[in-house]
């Protein structure tokens, strides 16, 4: 109970900082024509594909044997999203990526390898390509986050290993900044898990949409409906809401499709996820 109201606490401060803080920007420009229409029906048939569920087990088998990740010591998505991720890219079949926030390289591992396993049945799957941007250097033998966080390998190491080396790169700077001097670069999902501050989101999300090829994605995380918990412990974190709030009061004509519950494990011993699909407006 102490860590809850701790939480609602620390949440009572947060949303007037962030709000605060976003409210000195200027108006963004989010036009979202380019960004696929997608339902609530269309993202529950991806999650109980029994496809996908036949080669699941021996395919996360093999993923974690190589990223050997302790999920309740380790920063990074959980293993429940993990999977949603992995169901996400293969039944999309994006064959250019760009993920926002590498981390320990848990969901870039996911990412990765959906990818390939797409790529198998399609002609061209020697054009994939998967960018992973983070603001500290992913790999470094030092700083980074695998390093402090006792794992094994670097995640180039671990893409390595996966067979996802030749189509994965790795990228070194704050997300805003990359975004706009890479204006030339055009991606089919994005996946935006970096500071998640509703300044940086409210920044990222119009840059993003200018990124995406025709009938894109962009796929959140630690996106909280409506400002509120998701889980037992009572944490949110504020800013994609927020920042996603401003855009849509502002006109853009964006809709927001939390995941929600997953037919599988996430964290706290529920299956609740705070992966959001954002999505145009039909």
């Amino acid at each position: 109970m102490f860590n809850y109201l701790r939480a609602l606490f620390r949440r009572a401060r947060q949303f007037p900082e962030e709000a605060a803080a976003l409210s000195s920007l200027p108006e963004a420009n989010a036009d979202p024509s380019s960004l696929r229409i997608l339902s609530r029906d269309n993202l529950a048939s991806i999650f109980t594909s029994h496809e996908l569920l036949r080669g699941w087990a021996q395919i996360s088998a093999e993923v974690e044997d190589i990223i050997q990740i302790e999920d309740m010591k380790t920063p990074g998505v959980n293993p429940g999203d993990r999977r949603a991720l992995f169901y996400l890219v293969c039944a999309l079949a994006p064959r250019r990526v760009l993920e926002i926030g590498t981390n320990v390289g848990a969901s870039t591992a996911y990412i990765a390898t959906a990818m390939r396993q797409a790529g198998r049945s399609e002609k061209n799957s020697d054009s994939l390509s998967l960018v992973t941007v983070d603001i500290r250097d992913a790999n470094d033998a030092e700083n980074s986050y695998w390093k402090s966080s006792h794992l094994l390998r670097s995640p180039k190491e671990n893409l390595a290993a996966l067979g996802a080396a030749s189509f994965t790169t790795f990228v070194t700077a704050e997300s805003i900044a990359y975004l706009k001097a890479n204006d030339a670069a055009q991606f089919d999902l994005i996946f935006l898990d970096g500071d998640h501050s509703a300044r940086t989101v409210y920044q990222e999300v119009p840059l993003a949409l200018k990124r995406l090829r025709r009938d894109g994605l962009i796929l959140l995380h630690d996106y909280f409906p409506s400002g509120k918990p998701l889980w037992s412990d009572g944490s949110v974190i504020p800013g994609p809401y927020i920042g996603i709030e401003r855009l849509r009061r502002e006109g853009a004509n964006l809709e927001v499709l939390p995941l929600d519950r997953l037919p599988w494990p996430t964290k706290l011993s529920s299956n609740v996820t705070s992966l959001a699909i954002l999505t145009r407006r039909s």
